[in-house]
């Protein structure tokens, strides 16, 4: 009888328990566009749908920008937001303020950025006569 040392043995197959069929979620980048200046531009890029809508959730809570759009998005509704039909059927989703909704105004990066545009555009203040 010869030796066994260095001869594969067999196969043993590698049976996976609970794993069920999960449908395909389309991934990519999926761009966020953020207004500022009145023109849409990119603010970055979620990897899900999902995730872009959360992005831009975020950056239009936290600075001043107050709507964004995810081209290709399904919801039609997002907490703290209204959605409205724009030009070319997009959804843009815009930040609710005022008025029996809590305001956010004023939150630290928002105050970071009024500070930021208020030193480029310096302007005087007039002093009242008595």
């Amino acid at each position: 009888m010869g030796s066994l040392i260095g001869k594969p043995k067999g196969i043993i197959p590698v049976i996976i328990k609970g794993t069920p069929f999960l449908p395909k979620i389309s991934q990519g980048k999926f761009p966020v566009f953020i207004r500022r200046r009145g023109k849409f531009r990119v603010a970055g890029f979620g990897r899900t749908r999902k995730k872009a809508l959360v992005l831009g959730q975020r950056i239009a809570k936290q600075t001043l920008a107050r709507s964004f759009i995810v081209p290709g998005s399904k919801a039609l509704k997002l907490p703290g937001f209204r959605t409205k039909i724009g030009k070319q059927g997009r959804k843009i989703f815009i930040q609710k303020t005022g008025k029996g909704f809590t305001s956010i105004l004023g939150s630290r990066g928002e105050k970071a950025e009024i500070k930021f545009f208020r030193s480029l555009n310096p302007t005087k203040k007039k002093r009242k006569r008595k």
